[in-house]
């Protein structure tokens, strides 16, 4: 059985590496594939045997690609914000709807993905045209799968929940080895938004400026080690440049107790970095939620509504909450230093049923589905 996977692989982004990891996985363990394609320039290192290649705009890569893909038992969009644009000529995606209009045999669907917001009207026409091809849909959020139920979509979709909550099954993690340093340590992981989409500056300011004064007070409030994550690894779009600049700005007395993970495509290596914390604060959704399936506390501040839909999902507790940085800062500080000194509970009260939902991407979706 021959699984072909389409997404945002391949880019130095570990959230990204992380639904390359539990899809191979997934596929294999639940619906019994014996090969694993993914569309990518690169894999990061993952536990399942999976080949890759990136097709392009030749003739012969883009040709090689339709074929695989028209010779798939399943192709499947899988996991983050994928549904969000008009379809173009040369997505992928495309030859999927044409697949489907052939009546060629295979499946199509995706899992783990959220929709919108979309750029447009017509973008999310788009989207729908798309949808109403699949033969499953698997939802990471409620809000997704309620805007999915308003389609009168040909097939129920399914309320699942993103892939990364299956990572501590593949890595065998127990939760109760971690946080065993003598000095708390606090992840840090932050990214721009606002510079990428022509977006207001100075609200992607006032949210690092937000992180540079809680990094600074718990500097001066407490012995704390301070462990930058650069979740994003890419030259050009990636978190190195901002994460040197805050930790100069929080440095200049060159006191700082910190440290640096660079980005990895190991995801195990990362996720097992994030479970070392006491704590994560984090503009990146994945530093959250690997910290929020490796019992570890985390302050996500929310830049995007795929953060807002993550913490509702988990049920993330209010002393938690940061808002996307409009918190009252000493609010902020207390519950962090409680959490970090009197080991208050502050874990999201919903992380067991967005586990189980995490398994419906793969239990109820390809082996359950309208059509051969």
């Amino acid at each position: 059985m021959r699984s072909v996977f389409s997404g945002f692989y391949g880019m130095d982004n570990s959230g990204d590496d992380s639904f390359v990891e539990v899809s191979a996985w997934g596929s294999k363990k639940y619906w019994g594939s014996d090969l694993q394609l993914f569309f990518s320039n690169k894999l990061p290192e993952i536990h399942t045997s999976s080949l890759y290649y990136q097709p392009t705009k030749g003739y012969l890569s883009f040709g090689k690609a339709i074929l695989d893909l028209f010779k798939s038992d399943v192709f499947v969009s899988a996991g983050g914000s994928t549904f969000h644009s008009a379809l173009k000529k040369t997505d992928i995606r495309t030859y999927a709807k044409l697949k489907k209009s052939l009546r060629i045999p295979g499946k199509i669907g995706a899992i783990g993905i959220s929709l919108g917001p979309y750029k447009n009207t017509i973008a999310e026409k788009s989207t729908i045209e798309y949808l109403k091809n699949l033969d499953f849909l698997a939802l990471r959020d409620t809000r997704s799968y309620d805007m999915a139920l308003s389609y009168n979509l040909p097939f129920k979709p399914v309320k699942a929940f993103d892939l990364a909550a299956l990572l501590p099954e593949i890595y065998n993690f127990d939760n109760s080895i971690h946080h065993n340093s003598n000095i708390p340590i606090v992840g840090i992981s932050v990214c721009n938004y606002e510079t990428y989409i022509n977006g207001d500056i100075n609200n992607e300011k006032r949210r690092n400026d937000f992180i540079i004064n809680i990094i600074s007070e718990l500097k001066t409030k407490s012995n704390v080690k301070f462990r930058f994550f650069i979740f994003n690894g890419h030259p050009l779009i990636g978190d190195e440049s901002l994460t040197y600049q805050i930790i100069n700005k929080v440095n200049l007395d060159a006191k700082l107790n910190y440290e640096v993970v660079s980005y990895s495509p190991n995801v195990e290596y990362i996720y097992k970095k994030i479970a070392e914390c006491n704590l994560v604060i984090s503009t990146r959704l994945h530093a959250s939620i690997f910290a929020c399936y490796s019992n570890t506390p985390f302050c996500l501040l929310e830049y995007h509504q795929k953060c807002s839909d993550f913490l509702t999902d988990v049920g993330q507790q209010d002393k938690c909450i940061v808002y996307d940085g409009h918190k009252d800062i000493r609010t902020v500080l207390d519950n962090i230093l409680k959490i970090l000194y009197d080991k208050d509970d502050a874990l999201p009260l919903k992380k067991d049923i967005t586990i189980q939902r995490a398994k419906l991407n793969f239990t109820e979706t390809y082996n359950k589905t309208r059509n051969v």
